[in-house]
Order: structure tokens, then sequence, then C-alpha cells
């Protein structure tokens, strides 16, 4: 209002901001749902009321091993699932989950799951890692082949050879140098490992980058002010709004929201600018009045 941001359910907010549940703190409760967000597409957290439901007791993350939300004959929308905790299904009031969606497109209550875009890129980046396995593993095979022009039985050939790379083929045999009467012969065997197509795997390995609005340097955290904010905006940004709206709709009263109350989830500690951005701000707002010292 016009005197600016009043926490005016104490209570909500304390849980909120210091544990959704006994075993979740707000971190380990957001951390689970972004990660369900995005490898799923759909992520889910139950509200829990006590038992005169005139309060949120607890609000639980869940991993389920399946789900469906419908509409009942008399309009009420209700969420079934199999939770993967116990493996016992349960069936809620759809107003009762906090329910976090991505590319919401075809279905009408759930988000569609990645699988199908990314399938094709990940068979490819399988593909060049099978490459990459299966010339480490020629580089260990055969070097070379003993001909022994007299007869030999089974046996004995094998000893022969056991006796060469013993004598010749060890690390410990610095020369390079073998020694062979006319008994024998070796002749070397040249491989010529295939190249690995670093160039392709680059591609195909920014293609799932740019799936999910990521690059190599936000992965390593080598990002720099400009590129964070970038990230911050296209990525986490819509995910606070998202659990702004789901939790002001599913937690608060028709009549609390009429009034103009809302929860908001903030994101100041993901907020990011250097010490020089900040001086240059502080300065200009300075100069022109707009703070005090």
């Amino acid at each position: 209002d016009a005197a600016g941001l009043t926490i005016r359910n104490d209570y909500l907010a304390r849980l909120l901001s210091t544990r959704w549940a006994p075993e979740y703190t707000p971190y380990d409760a957001l951390y689970k749902m972004a990660s369900d967000l995005v490898y799923k597409s759909n992520a889910f957290a139950i509200i829990f009321y006590t038992d005169d439901y005139t309060r949120v007791k607890s609000i639980a993350p869940i991993t389920t091993r399946s789900h469906r939300i419908w509409e009942d004959e008399n309009g009420n929308i209700l969420f079934n699932f199999v939770w993967d905790y116990d493996g016992k299904p349960y069936t809620v009031p759809y107003q009762s989950v906090i329910h976090l969606k991505a590319r919401l497109n075809r279905k009408r209550f759930l988000g569609t799951a990645p699988d199908a875009q990314l399938e094709n890129t990940l068979e490819l980046l399988d593909l060049t890692g099978e490459g990459l396995r299966n010339t480490v593993k020629n580089s260990a095979n055969l070097k070379g082949y003993l001909k022994y022009n007299n007869f030999i039985d089974e046996d004995e050939l094998k000893e022969k050879v056991a006796e060469f790379q013993r004598a010749y083929m060890d690390t410990s045999n610095e020369g390079g140098v073998a020694g062979l009467d006319n008994s024998v012969e070796f002749h070397e065997i040249t491989q010529r490992a295939p190249n690995i197509p670093t160039i392709q795997s680059q591609y195909l390995r920014e293609n799932v980058y740019r799936y999910y609005n990521v690059n190599d340097k936000i992965l390593t955290s080598s990002f720099n002010e400009a590129e964070w904010n970038a990230f911050y905006e296209a990525v986490i940004e819509p995910i606070a709004i998202q659990l702004s709206l789901e939790f002001t709709f599913k937690l608060l009263s028709e009549r609390e929201r009429g009034f103009g109350n809302k929860i908001v989830f903030t994101a100041n500690r993901l907020q990011y600018a250097t010490l020089q951005t900040r001086t240059t701000i502080g300065s200009a707002l300075f100069d022109r009045g707009i703070i005090t010292i």
C-alpha cells in the first residue's frame, strides 16, 4: 500500500522463509522443485493444513512416479499421484498443490517433458562418446604380430609370444630395440586412431545448452555481470514469478487476495552486481539528489 510492503501474516511468512516442512529448508524445497521443473517440466508441492484447516502446517515438495490431473463431474480439479517415497497412491484437491510448469503447450494441466525434443541430440552425443571409448580401447589393441618360420605347437607359441612381450614391449625397454633370430619375424601393425569430431560435439552440446538457456560460463561459474543478469532474467526470474503467483492463489483466500495481499518470492540473494557497478549507481543517484549519505 502507500506505506510500503507490510507482512500481515507473520506465521506464514516465517514458515516460508525458515522451514517449509520438517525435512525441508526453503533452500532444499526450492532446489528440489527447480530440479524437477528442469528435468520433468512439472514440479509439485503438497500443502498440509492443521486439523481445523485454519492455517498451513507445512508445504512438502514431492517426487511422483506417476500423476494425473483431471476435472470431475462437479467441476472440482483433483490431483492423483503415486508418491515415489512410499509407492502409494494419493488424491488431493488441486487447490492444495503448488504446481510449477514448463513448456506448457499441448496439455491442459501439465508441462511437456523435454525428452522428445532432446532425444536426437542426446543420441548423437552418446554415439560421439562411444567413438571416444572405442578409440581408447583401440590404443591398447594389437601392435604387431610374430611370424615363426618353424612349426610350434599352440602352447609353446603362446609362451614364445609372452616372452617377447616381457622382454621387449615392457616400459622398462627404454631403448626400444629388440633382437630376433632367423626363426621369427616381427611385423608391425600401424593403427590410425579416428579423429574425435570435437566441433560437431560442441555443436550438439550447445543445442542442449540453448534448450535450457544456459552456457559454458554459467555452468562453470566463470560468467561476468552481464552474462549472469541475462541468465537471471531468462531462467531464474520466471520461476520466481511463477512461485509468487501459485503461492498467492493457493495459500491465500479469495477475500485476502481481494484486499491486495500477495506472496512475493524475492531473489535479492541471487541478484548480482559488481562493486564497480554499485559504486557507479550510488554516485549517480547521490549526484542527482535521489539518495543522501
